[in-house]
């Protein structure tokens, strides 16, 4: 296809300099008795037409990155083989309303796409590249002679199939670290379907874990992980709150009390939250509130500790976001 294009080129007498975008004059084309005028946005479109069927594979992008240097995309598909490293990058033409390019990525590594000098891509600030992933390709279309935009953003919708009511939009923020986000699944032995239930309110966060799952209504979870262990714990020596060792896991097992009243402190009341701790050891022990949250536990004053006497276990229940009970277990 690039000898039919410059074939056109030479045909209307355009030098080979000129490309889509890069303004060829307007001129008149003599047909038999009849005159023909073709401006420069019916050529730049003519010509982006032809350049768009054309295919280029074993492109390698400019390693180091960036606009200045990059490989140039002369032809409407293209297909990059190798991207060594991420963000190493690739070029646009200038743009002409009209032109389509595509982009292929199976080189190892994100390719970034730079626009031509000048332009931006979907409504980016000018000279902004978007990177394709591997083995992912885009579709760049010139909107005018100076914007481009991209199959590929910051939003994917699929709407509901058969009705038409609603649909589903994910959204990508932007990455504090500038990191790539992979979500791929496991090598599974079945057909599966995996539902998002509905939380029952207009924002909510899920968790997938292995295994079944049932979760039913609004649910919030707090810090402290669902029936996670600690063992082997120290107490604070300082026998004060500030200084007692924080307690992060639902069951606590104390192995070390070294001098009576040495303490432990629970986390910040939430309604509903359950704290197991056993005292393994044969010296009495201290369990204070969280602190700076003031606290109850077993009706005291606020930031007050209670006694756990050696040898025993005592699960201490959250009756609010501010009160403890606690319960004797032996």
């Amino acid at each position: 296809m690039e000898d039919v294009r410059g074939m056109l080129l030479r045909f209307f007498g355009i030098a080979q300099g000129n490309v889509p975008g890069t303004s060829p004059p307007d001129f008149q084309l003599g047909i038999q008795a009849n005159g023909v005028s073709v401006t420069k946005t019916q050529l730049g479109t003519l010509l982006g037409t032809v350049v768009t069927n054309n295919l280029v594979t074993g492109l390698t992008a400019l390693a180091g990155g960036g606009q200045t240097g990059a490989t140039a995309l002369v032809s409407g598909r293209n297909n990059f083989t190798v991207v060594a490293t991420a963000a190493d990058s690739a070029k646009l033409p200038t743009a002409t309303a009209g032109l389509v390019v595509i982009v292929r990525n199976t080189g190892a590594a994100s390719l970034a796409v730079f626009p031509f000098l000048g332009d931006s891509i979907n409504a980016m600030s000018a000279n902004l590249s978007v990177d394709i992933p591997p083995l992912c390709s885009v579709t760049f279309f010139a909107i005018n002679g100076t914007v481009w935009y991209a199959e590929i953003g910051a939003a994917l919708y699929q709407s509901a199939p058969s009705t038409q009511k609603g649909g589903v939009r994910r959204l990508v923020a932007d990455m504090v670290g500038n990191t790539l986000l992979t979500i791929t699944n496991a090598a599974m032995g079945q057909a599966t379907v995996l539902t998002i239930p509905d939380p029952g309110a207009t924002t909510a966060n899920y968790l997938l874990d292995t295994g079944a799952q049932t979760v039913g209504g609004v649910q919030t979870f707090s810090a402290i992980n669902i029936t996670s262990l600690a063992t082997g714990i120290s107490a604070g020596t300082t026998q004060t709150q500030v200084g007692a060792t924080v307690l992060s896991k639902e069951f606590n097992n104390l192995t070390t009390v070294g001098s009576a009243n040495d303490g432990v402190a629970l986390p910040a009341a939430v309604a509903g939250k359950q704290i197991w701790i056993r005292n393994a050891v044969a010296t009495g022990a201290k369990v204070w509130p969280a602190v700076g949250a003031s606290d109850t536990i077993d009706g005291g004053s606020a930031d007050a500790g209670v006694a756990h006497a050696a040898s025993k276990t005592v699960l201490y229940v959250a009756l609010d976001s501010t009160a403890w009970v606690s319960i004797a277990i032996n």
